[in-house]
């Protein structure tokens, strides 16, 4: 299987790689700031919406699970089990298979259930990441301790310095039914309009067909599974 050369390879290690003011840098050197970090965020949230309509359910959204190319062009994929820098983001549950603990919905949890509502929790755990260049959701904590802090309904806290906007869609997503989420449609719009001009002229260097919503922009992840 060939896949696309994505540049700066998986957005946790580039974000990692940017921190501001931290002397440690990617070794092509981007800067990624608020408008970036949106521009980043606001197209994963239009790949759910293709992915959504399509009634698939991805189960492991995750900034490792994002790929990076030219321009910040962002594409979804699904290889973070496959690497070992990422084994410790991964937890088994209850004698199940690995799964991604901190990324997980409380219903996914408790009852094993994924849906097109636990992507969208997990779209809020993305964000937090984004926001916090890739910080371990609930760092500090144990597997074990993580489980108990989602199930008692303990949230992540916002980042710093974070958008207003963006805190309100994580709240949006992370709501304890999941009927009562926000949709990726939702989350799209309202993260689209806050775009600054130069991060779309930028955008709009790509080939037209790179900004199209359809099946061969987003790298279907393997072991995406259908929703019933």
């Amino acid at each position: 299987m060939v896949f696309e050369f994505m540049q700066y390879g998986d957005l946790a290690q580039l974000l990692r790689s940017n921190v501001p003011y931290s002397g440690a840098h990617h070794s092509a050197h981007i800067e990624l700031n608020e408008p970036e970090l949106l521009w980043i965020s606001s197209q994963i949230a239009s790949g759910m919406v293709y992915l959504s309509s399509q009634h698939f359910v991805h189960r492991d959204l995750a900034t490792r699970n994002c790929l990076v190319g030219d321009n910040l062009t962002v594409k979804i994929s699904d290889f973070g089990m496959s690497r070992d820098i990422y084994t410790s983001d991964y937890y088994k549950v209850g004698g199940s298979r690995m799964m991604p603990i901190r990324w997980m919905a409380p219903e996914s949890i408790t009852y094993g259930k994924f849906s097109l509502e636990s992507d969208v929790w997990a779209y809020g755990v993305v964000l937090w990441e984004i926001f916090t260049y890739a910080k371990q959701p609930y760092y500090g904590h144990s597997n074990d301790e993580v489980v108990r802090l989602i199930l008692q309904g303990i949230l992540l806290s916002p980042p710093e310095n974070c958008p207003p906007h963006i805190c309100t869609i994580m709240a949006g997503c992370w709501k304890t039914e999941p009927r009562d989420r926000l949709t990726f449609q939702e989350v799209y719009h309202m993260i689209s309009p806050n775009l600054t001009d130069n991060v779309l002229e930028a955008s709009a260097s790509q080939d037209d067909s790179d900004m199209r919503m359809d099946s061969e922009n987003y790298l279907l992840p393997t072991g995406i599974t259908v929703e019933s």
